[in-house]
């Protein structure tokens, strides 16, 4: 038997080459640790080379060995856990920039600007309509005609809603199921808004809004004595701080009236009274009629409200017309006139579209953050209307005010 040609296992390789042994073979042990070094620059760094692991390992009959150490990572990336800090730190830094560029471009959608564009509409339009709403009053101090008029605005908002079907006409199952549900509530908001527009236009209009924020105290009592329901132990605490605020504003209001405080809680029974029936008559939408969307119940109820309107007040202020419009107008030239009516009407369209801003926003929003942006709202109407009326206050005045805001938004979080 010939004799075997051992050789000394080169770069962790073990063979045997037999004296016939071919000649290639030897090449191939010889460029091995070439090869290799181009195999794992190549794999590592850029795509698999299949036939290259093939010629180095395979042909030559490579076997590992126990005392093999694991193959150092010629890409420095591979395998960490860090990768995308590592390369992060590489590249160059975002600058401000980009920064707001790739945080608008992720949290900015078209959700987000259509709830900011109705909440800002919201805002502006109720400042507006206060503002219009008190300068109409203090021009013709006719509330009950005026708060009338506002409601008949609806009905043209009626005619272009339903009439170019930009929304679809509410359809009831029965007359008597309308006169049952909407009806009621209807009459529930015709006293929300005459009492709301004459206590500001006998009293202040932030004064106004202070005791309109107790309304969370009547709407509790109201759900006790007829819905029998009862809220948590934080909700009914949160009213105390309301009762207190209240009871601060007005002891420290300086222009107090006793007309503008009782007309602003019966607005605030009006608007509790119409939640509660809210409650009792539309649980099951379906059942009642079709097309019953917030914005198209908000509709049905100013219409509603707008009838039973126009008979109180003629009532009322009939005989008031000729010479308040006159008084009015004594020096006033014929633009001027004019600008009283139009003034009128504007706080009318604010009025409408201001809750129909709102309405959109109740869909929108969860309950806690309309409750923060309902709050924000009080505030601004309150600070806007003593900047720009220009009423004096007191430092507990103003005390008052936030201590009654402040449980009001506690009691819509705990309720």
């Amino acid at each position: 038997m010939p004799p075997i040609l051992k050789m000394k296992p080169t770069n962790r390789i073990s063979c045997r080459i037999t004296e016939k042994g071919n000649i290639l073979k030897l090449i191939k042990i010889a460029i091995t640790p070439f090869l290799r070094t181009v195999h794992l620059y190549v794999v590592k760094t850029f795509t698999p080379i299949v036939w290259v692991e093939l010629l180095c390992f395979n042909s030559i009959g490579r076997m590992k060995t126990s005392e093999e150490k694991p193959e150092k990572e010629v890409f420095p990336f591979k395998n960490n856990n860090n990768n995308k800090d590592d390369l992060e730190s590489l590249l160059p830094k975002p600058t401000i920039y980009e920064k707001v560029t790739n945080w608008t471009k992720t949290h900015v959608t078209p959700s987000v600007i259509k709830t900011s564009l109705s909440i800002c509409g919201w805002y502006v339009l109720n400042v507006i309509y206060v503002i219009e709403n008190k300068n109409s009053l203090n021009a013709l101090p006719l509330p009950w005609s005026i708060s009338a008029l506002q409601l008949c605005v609806g009905w043209f908002f009626a005619l272009f809603f339903w009439g170019t079907g930009i929304r679809k006409i509410p359809k009831f199952v029965s007359t008597k199921i309308f006169f049952m549900t909407i009806v009621p509530q209807g009459v529930c908001h015709l006293f929300v808004h005459l009492g709301a527009v004459i206590s500001m236009g006998v009293g202040a209009v932030s004064f106004t809004h202070v005791v309109k924020a107790g309304e969370p105290v009547i709407t509790a009592g109201l759900s006790i004595l007829i819905l029998r329901e009862f809220m948590n132990i934080g909700a009914y605490i949160s009213l105390i701080p309301i009762v207190c605020g209240v009871a601060l504003a007005s002891a420290k209001e300086l222009h107090f009236s006793q007309t503008a405080f009782w007309f602003a809680i019966i607005s605030n029974i009006g608007s509790s009274s119409r939640s509660i029936l809210a409650k009792l008559t539309m649980k099951n939408k379906q059942d009642i009629g079709e097309e019953l969307t917030a914005s198209n119940i908000y509709m049905l109820l100013i219409l509603v409200s707008s009838i039973f309107s126009i008979p109180i007040a003629l009532a009322i202020e009939w005989s008031e017309y000729s010479p308040v419009w006159r008084k009015a107008t004594l020096n006033a030239t014929n633009g001027e006139c004019f600008l009283l009516i139009f003034r009128a009407i504007l706080s009318g369209v604010c009025y409408y579209m201001c809750n129909d801003f709102a309405f959109i926003c109740l869909g929108e929003l969860n309950q806690v953050s309309h409750s923060v942006v309902n709050t924000l709202k009080r505030v601004v109407l309150i600070t806007s209307s003593i900047i720009f009326f220009n009423y004096p206050i007191t430092v507990l005045g103003v005390l008052g005010m936030t201590i009654a805001i402040l449980g009001t938004f506690f009691y819509a979080i705990f309720k």
